[in-house]
């Protein structure tokens, strides 16, 4: 009797405590939804051309190769490394629209932090789990634009979750070949496809390791095999090993200036703002002290992947600031099994003090993030931002005819809705277009007036389609000039764009109708 007594009352704890984990999680993923899911800005980002690649694709049945959307350099090389995404967007916008792409964007971004919070979780009980996930929510929720790296995100996460859980037997050794699975539908769908080599080749090099040590099991020839599986997956698309070596190509070199692409010293010495580099100098601190912490401490329980992952990610980060998110998708379970090795096995127990202290510290993180949770929720939203549909509908409603001069940022947008029968002047894919073509053409075109009369005779320009939104102080330069070059004439604006027209006899009509801030 007292032997069935106590399981009885065992199980009863242990369901028991899965009830403050559980409600932990469902305030973490609200939290993480708020954080998240905004209006999507199809004027800013780049959505708008990989619905048009999925579009072709599957109606066409093609895959672009060249820089088809523009006319300044329609036969550039540029192989479609997102080709896939483009697929999977379209066929989920054209069954349930923007709406529906919202939530397949929020749906897969959860999965994954769900995945390493799970890890987390499991390795360190829930105040350390929760606390460091409320903690890098903002940085988890970085990219919150729909965009194909939302399956890395997914994918690293799986891939790390088989890898980590294989080697600390909590899987069985055949989980590890579903990842060159992973690898092959991952080359189809974003660039970073080369994290999947690079985590396999993480648990690699402790294999090496331990096989040097005189601890070989059987493990370097498995992961070994096993590299070499991914590296062959990652062969198996439209462009083959030209896809394979594409991403540690050039590409970007001295282009133009983006934001996202930047170091966090290079944000600086511009003088520029960009969210959450506070937020991760924080984190990326801490996260560097668990691991100082445990090298002093504990240095035999030190896990040689999670180092060699935890340096590359935190590198990359601080070198281009569009890894913020990578870098909390891995810090999430890494800080958590570093932290297992250093704090008393009691913190992982499911016992009411550790409760109190989870619930503490969670909302003194979650009173850190007050203010930034507070706009993001003015801020939420799902589907497309209301009223973007216009300046495109204005130009199809007057029968507008390029050729169009437009921004880096609005490319999508214009491809969006006009093409095919309107090709962009430049979209923002850098790897699209020459350096020469921004060194000596775009950007030259928006500092100077000179070289905008000179190019605009060159191209012929018949319209000025350009985005407002964008912060570069050339692109502001330019749109207040513009509006008061005696050759354009304002003829729409709104809170996103301004369409100007060339002041000929075939626009006489639509400016004497439509003309903003000049007397008429």
């Amino acid at each position: 009797m007292r032997y069935e007594w106590a399981v009885a009352s065992k199980q009863t704890n242990h369901r028991n405590a899965r009830v403050p984990a559980r409600l932990v999680q469902a305030l973490l993923c609200f939290c993480f939804l708020v954080f998240l899911v905004r209006p999507i800005n199809l004027m800013s980002a780049d959505l708008g051309r990989h619905l048009v690649n999925g579009r072709i694709g599957v109606e066409q049945h093609q895959i672009h190769t060249t820089n088809t959307y523009s006319y300044t350099h329609p036969e550039y090389p540029m192989p479609n490394h997102h080709w896939a995404s483009g697929v999977v967007f379209y066929l989920v916008h054209h069954a349930f629209g923007f709406n529906g792409l919202s939530v397949f964007y929020a749906t897969a971004s959860v999965a994954a932090f769900l995945i390493m919070f799970g890890i987390a979780l499991r390795t360190a009980g829930l105040p350390v789990a929760a606390v460091a996930a409320a903690a890098l929510m903002p940085l988890l929720t970085h990219r919150y634009e729909i965009r194909p790296e939302v399956f890395t995100y997914l994918f690293a996460a799986v891939s790390f979750w088989i890898l980590w859980s294989v080697r600390e037997k909590r899987l069985a050794s055949g989980w590890l070949w579903a990842l060159p699975v992973i690898q092959v539908l991952w080359v189809n769908l974003h660039i970073y496809f080369v994290l999947g080599i690079g985590l396999v080749g993480a648990f690699f090099c402790e294999a090496v390791l331990f096989r040097w040590l005189g601890k070989d099991s059987g493990e370097q020839r498995r992961y070994a095999l096993l590299l070499a599986g991914v590296v062959v997956a990652s062969l198996i698309n439209p462009f083959g090993v030209a896809a394979l070596v594409y991403p540690f190509s050039d590409f970007q070199h001295a282009r133009i200036p983006v934001i996202e692409n930047m170091s966090i010293p290079g944000i600086a010495a511009f003088g520029l703002h960009y969210s959450n580099i506070a937020t991760f100098k924080v984190m990326a601190a801490i996260f560097i002290l668990s691991w100082v912490l445990l090298l002093l401490a504990r240095p035999t329980r030190a896990a040689l992947p999670l180092f060699l992952i935890s340096v590359v990610f935190t590198a990359a980060a601080w070198q281009h600031v569009r890894n913020f998110t990578l870098f909390a998708v891995f810090a999430l379970p890494i800080f958590a099994i570093n932290l297992r090795s250093i704090l008393p096995p009691t913190w992982a127990r499911q016992g009411r003090p550790t409760h109190i202290v989870c619930i503490v510290a969670f909302l003194v993180v979650a009173g850190a993030h007050g203010e930034s949770l507070k706009n993001r929720w003015r801020q939420r939203g799902a589907g497309l931002f209301p009223g973007q549909e216009k300046a495109a509908a204005f130009f199809k409603e007057q029968e507008l005819k390029g050729p169009i001069f437009n921004n880096y940022d609005l490319g999508g947008y214009l491809i969006y809705y006009l093409y095919p029968e309107e090709p962009v002047f430049i979209d923002n894919r850098m790897e699209a277009y020459p350096v020469a073509f921004f060194h000596d053409e775009y950007i030259p075109m928006l500092a100077h007036e000179e070289r905008w009369n000179e190019r605009s005779e060159k191209y012929g320009f018949n319209v000025v389609f350009f985005g407002t939104t964008e912060r570069s102080p050339a692109a502001q330069s330019f749109v207040r000039g513009i509006v008061q070059h005696p050759d354009w004439a304002s003829v729409y604006a709104d809170s996103f764009t301004v369409i100007l027209v060339r002041r000929t006899p075939e626009h006489a009509e639509l400016i004497r109708e439509h003309e903003i801030g000049r007397d008429r």
